[in-house]
Order: structure tokens, then C-alpha cells, then sequence
């Protein structure tokens, strides 16, 4: 199956999409999902522009540019990754997909659901669409539910976003 890379840029604050920064971290990133193999890269700052993403459901944040983006890409599994990780490297994301594809599941690391590889398969969809519209469950048990394997990170301060957080 065939992959694409989402910038997820609206995950970050306002001000920082906004700097200097970040228009140098789009390039970056860009670049990074390319050479992971995306075939094809959006960014998730729900908008209606070219080469942007819109959520489905706005303002449901990580799971919200998943379910968009698994509709959107249907016959490509997903690398997500956020624009504020300016540590991440080609390396982490390279091992983060191969994991996923050998395992044929979704995938992420154990201390934080970004980046994030998704298996796009109809039922991932499905599920992904259920508990949007049904709003059943917080986001770490829905993330769970569609077998997403956790892999340990060799160097988990890779990890942090701008602010020195997780996602």
C-alpha cells in the first residue's frame, strides 16, 4: 500500500504556525515525509486551500485529522506528523513506518502518539468514523482500538514538540 504524510499544523498554537519558525519547519518536515516514501503530502491546518486538509469533524483535534486524512487517502496508509517536532528525524520516522507495515497496524511511540503511523484499512475507517460521530471514548482508548503497537523511542527527547511537551 501505497503512503501519504499529513503536517499536522494545526496541532500546534496559533502564534507559532505563524513565525518564521514554522515556515522553515514546514519545509523540513515536508522533506522528512517524502523521503519516509509519501507519495503524497497535505497539511492538516483545517482549511479549504490547495494542499490542505480539512477536518470532517473540526475541533476533534488528533483524531479528527485521522479520520480526514484515512478518507481522503483511501489505498495509502497515513505518516502523521506534527510541525512542531523539530527533533524528529528521518530515522525515527523511517523505523516508525517499517514497524507499522511488517506489523500491519497502525503504530506510534510509547511516549507519544506523534508521529503516527496509521493502517488504513476500511475497518480503521469505520471505527475511526464511529467514535467521531458517537463521541464514545477519549482519545487514548480509541487510538488503542484500532491496534495501534507501541514502539519504545531510542532517544525519547527526540520527541518533545517546541514547548517541551508530548502529544
Amino acid at each position: 500500500m501505497k503512503l501519504a504524510g499529513v503536517i499536522a499544523a494545526q496541532l500546534c498554537s496559533e502564534a507559532w504556525r505563524h513565525s518564521a519558525m514554522a515556515e522553515i519547519e514546514s519545509n523540513r518536515v515536508l522533506q522528512l515525509l517524502r523521503d519516509c516514501g509519501a507519495a503524497k503530502v497535505v497539511i492538516s491546518s483545517n482549511q479549504f486551500l490547495a494542499g490542505n486538509l480539512p477536518d470532517i469533524y473540526p475541533g476533534k483535534g488528533l483524531l479528527s485529522i485521522l479520520h480526514s486524512a484515512a478518507y481522503h487517502f483511501e489505498g495509502h496508509n497515513i505518516l502523521l506528523l506534527a510541525l512542531d517536532m523539530p527533533k524528529v528525524d528521518k530515522t525515527m520516522l523511517q523505523w516508525l513506518v517499517s514497524t507499522g507495515k511488517a506489523q500491519q497496524c497502525s503504530a506510534h511511540f510509547r511516549t507519544s502518539l506523534l508521529p503516527f503511523y496509521l493502517h488504513n484499512d476500511g475497518m480503521t475507517r469505520e471505527y475511526l468514523e464511529h467514535h467521531l460521530s458517537n463521541q464514545t471514548r477519549p482519545l487514548g482508548r480509541v487510538i488503542s482500538g484500532i491496534s495501534a503497537c507501541q514502539i519504545m523511542a531510542h532517544e525519547p527527547h527526540r520527541l518533545l514538540n517546541v514547548n517541551g511537551g508530548s502529544y
